[in-house]
């Protein structure tokens, strides 16, 4: 039986959406739609489909990854994962899924328990060797399995500021470690599929569906994203494009139309023999942006209640019978924790009134304080006025300081003088010492050889 039913997400949810909106089953042969309520508002991203559940991407502020059950796509967990930052897409095999990390660069592992309904994270795959791991560097949207090797699709760096100036996107082998020959310097690669050994994707800004790199689809309008390959078929996504980056923050104007904007959100399928347009479903204006179309083999013969019969009407009666009294019981917890919310609001609203009289007792005192500040600020203002007249007067003294040295300074060389003139008199006195007692000795002499011969005149006589 060929495949006709599709599970589709749609991302990026503006809040006037209504939540119920973001998951569609759409049947191709029979032309109907049934949304699938997950009470998720944000937005849903990448699919993966197990044996018997389903696995789905959630963004907002804490992503994660919602469990449906296959047989009637109900939700039955909902997981918060916090290594996950900005999830794009992943794939299932077995019980491990791996799962790309947009906000982190990075493929995730992770493992899922059947029986408790858990999803445990193992480890970081892969991560460009040059990419910090811990923001959007490059872009890495998408990933797919093909025999044992996981392949993923990536912008690349940018050259700028926003992703239009990414403009070599890339396909990348992650099990052997190395890009896939041919398949670079794509403009913005998104939806990988493999089917048997041919490669599709979207080139997304170029509004083209590539097989084994090659054009073989070109949509008019839109930013083209979201693809799926069967064996009669090929479903194409097509979503309005966004003027401001969802990453960034920065106009993109991917489009001809400079600040334009396509209002376009939809499905267009084709015939995978004549690629031939054969049908189109239109989304918009109520949704922007599709992410992932996935087929859903079999799914008559799981009896889903989507579409067919009511043998299974009583599960969901149990089902929503058991949701209403987990509602029921939240409740009554909500109405007891409104109660002690209650109780400890009055506490507070006391301790508020204390708190607001020491706050009140505070401020006067803070006033009183800014008082005696004020002053103590009037006395340091007088008193740096008198510093400053001290250093004017020092400053004054240090001129007549200046001008004493200098007077000092002569003096010395004064004296100096002087010393050096009575050294000089001393020596001239000195030497008329000398002379002068040369003299009182001469005269001594001769006074004396006087005397002696008149004493010999007197004896004589």
């Amino acid at each position: 039986m060929q495949t006709s039913i599709f599970l589709i997400t749609f991302c990026n949810q503006d809040l006037y959406t209504p939540v119920e909106t973001n998951l569609l089953l759409l049947d191709i042969e029979r032309g109907t739609q049934q949304w699938i309520i997950t009470g998720n508002q944000s937005g849903l991203t990448g699919v993966g489909v197990h044996d018997e559940y389903v696995f789905v991407l959630h963004q907002g502020s804490r992503p994660g990854i919602l469990v449906l059950a296959k047989k009637n796509f109900t939700v039955i967990a909902k997981t918060f994962l916090s290594e996950l930052v900005d999830p794009h897409s992943l794939v299932v095999q077995g019980n491990t899924l791996f799962v790309v990390s947009t906000g982190t660069d990075s493929v995730l592992e992770y493992q899922f328990d059947p029986i408790q309904r858990t999803i445990q994270y193992v480890r970081v795959l892969w991560k460009p060797e040059q990419s910090l791991g811990t923001q959007d560097q490059y872009h890495i949207n998408s990933i797919v399995k093909h025999q044992n090797d996981l392949y993923i699709s990536a912008f690349g760096p940018k050259a700028g500021e926003t992703w239009k100036t990414a403009l070599h996107g890339f396909v990348y082998n992650v099990t052997a470690q190395d890009p896939l020959d041919g398949y670079t310097d794509i403009y913005h690669p998104h939806s990988l599929v493999m089917d048997g050994q041919d490669l599709y994707f979207c080139e997304s800004t170029a509004r083209e569906v590539r097989k084994n790199n090659e054009t073989v689809i070109t949509l008019p309008n839109g930013y083209v994203r979201g693809l799926t390959v069967t064996n009669d078929v090929i479903l194409v996504g097509t979503s309005q494009g966004r003027k401001v980056s969802k990453s960034t923050g920065q106009v993109n104007n991917f489009f001809e139309q400079e600040g334009e904007i396509d209002a376009v959100c939809g499905v267009s399928v084709f015939d995978k023999k004549t690629l031939e347009q054969i049908h189109e479903y239109n989304f918009f204006p109520l949704h922007r942006e599709i992410y992932e179309i996935v087929p859903i083999e079999s799914i008559r013969e799981t009896a889903s209640l989507v579409y067919f019969g009511v043998q299974n009407v009583v599960d969901d009666v149990v089902q929503f019978k058991h949701a209403i009294e987990q509602k029921q019981h939240t409740i009554e917890e909500r109405d007891a924790s409104l109660n002690t919310l209650r109780h400890a609001q009055e506490k507070n609203e006391i301790v508020l009134a204390e708190r607001t009289q020491e706050l009140h007792q505070a401020h006067a005192k803070i006033q009183q304080k800014d008082q005696e500040m004020n002053q103590l600020q009037q006395m340091v203002n007088i008193a740096q006025q008198h510093t400053e007249q001290l250093q004017e007067r020092v400053e004054e003294q240090k001129d007549v300081i200046v001008e004493q040295k200098e007077t000092i300074t002569e003096q010395k060389q004064l004296v100096n003088t002087l010393k050096e003139n009575v050294q000089q008199a001393y020596a001239v006195i000195h030497d008329k010492d000398r002379e002068l007692l040369s003299m009182q000795e001469s005269k001594f002499w001769k006074l004396r050889g006087a005397y002696m011969q008149f004493k010999q005149f007197i004896l004589r006589k």
